[in-house]
């Protein structure tokens, strides 16, 4: 590993690449329901309806394997690996717990994973994920590895300098701590000031900023 390799923010600005080539920018809006200033970060608008393809499609790129990919969600992770894999051509498993969202379950259907429905919490089916890749598939939490943090991570509003000159805080909603810690490493002039948000934020990146607005 060389040393440009192994520094941090060489290895952000490879996710951030690698996103930025999959993936279409998610619009930044003004919101002044919100407050003054606020500026929401539509990830919603990306093709799996969540953030979570970023880190997906960082880690898989990294990884590179072609003996398949295996991992446990209750949905949006689930549906971020199905994209990822399907588009990288990596065979994937996706195992997901009876009480996961009948429409996320049916939208995840539609891609080329291998989908098991296996008990009745996360943590049964991630059990069961785990045994599968004692069988030589590869594991991806969705809070790690560090790969997949990084792709979460271009989320963040701190990699736009382009559209935002200067973020004050940013708030987002807490699904998981994947999406927190990755869009924390991008934040440099503020800070991530929430870790759980009103029901009505899911999906969004919420920026108190200064200077004009874009998206990526």
């Amino acid at each position: 590993m060389t040393a440009a390799s192994a520094d941090p923010a060489s290895r952000l600005d490879r996710a951030w690449n690698i996103v930025a080539a999959a993936l279409p920018a998610t619009p930044l809006v003004a919101s002044p329901a919100l407050g003054d200033g606020l500026r929401l970060k539509l990830e919603t608008f990306q093709p799996t309806g969540s953030f979570k393809v970023r880190g997906a499609l960082a880690a898989l790129s990294e990884a590179g394997t072609s003996h398949g990919v295996v991992t446990a969600s209750t949905g949006n992770h689930a549906l971020g690996v199905a994209y990822a894999a399907h588009r990288l051509g990596i065979p994937a498993t996706v195992v997901v717990p009876a009480s996961a969202s009948p429409a996320k379950l049916a939208t995840l259907r539609r891609f080329p994973a291998t989908v098991i429905v296996h008990g009745d919490s996360y943590e049964q089916a991630e059990q069961h994920a785990r045994s599968l890749a004692s069988n030589g598939l590869r594991y991806l939490s969705a809070s790690s590895p560090r790969t997949h943090r990084r792709g979460c991570s271009t989320s963040g509003p701190a990699r736009t300098a382009t559209a935002i000159s200067r973020a004050e805080s940013v708030r987002r909603y807490r699904s998981g701590d994947g999406g927190s810690r990755g869009v924390t490493q991008r934040v440099r002039h503020g800070s991530v000031i929430g870790r759980a948000s009103p029901p009505d934020w899911r999906g969004r990146l919420v920026v108190r900023a200064y200077g004009r607005a874009g998206s990526r």
